[in-house]
């Protein structure tokens, strides 16, 4: 599963998704299964390296500009930052937007089906 990230650094609800994140990362990314790509609608490579290294953002982060001129933002269509797009292994955009908890609990689902199954069997 890939996360794509579209934020900036001048993007305060942007930031606050860091340590949400960063707790998927932590949680799923282990082994290869999860990984996350963030594009930064910013023009300053200088700036978002800054950025990446206050936050810790430990995955790999793209400068590619606005999203009237960046062609992965016009693919999506982003219209407006923070947007998430959760792709599976097929390249099917499967979730949008999961802020928060609502990461955690859709790639725990996707992720974790022995768990999820143990879970629904409770029920």
């Amino acid at each position: 599963m890939v996360l794509l990230d579209f934020w900036a650094t001048w993007c305060t609800p942007c930031l606050a998704e860091v340590p949400n994140i960063k707790k998927a990362v932590d949680r799923f990314g282990k082994d290869g299964r999860f990984v996350v790509v963030g594009i930064s609608l910013d023009t300053s490579e200088r700036s978002v390296k800054a950025m990446v290294e206050r936050f810790g953002m430990n995955w790999p982060n793209l400068v590619l500009g606005p999203a009237e001129e960046n062609p992965v933002a016009k693919r999506y269509g982003v219209s407006g930052i923070p947007a998430m797009f959760l792709i599976d292994a097929d390249g099917k955009v499967v979730a949008r937007d999961l802020r928060g908890e609502a990461l955690q609990t859709e790639l725990a689902k996707r992720l974790e089906p022995a768990a999820t199954e143990q879970t629904a069997a409770l029920e």
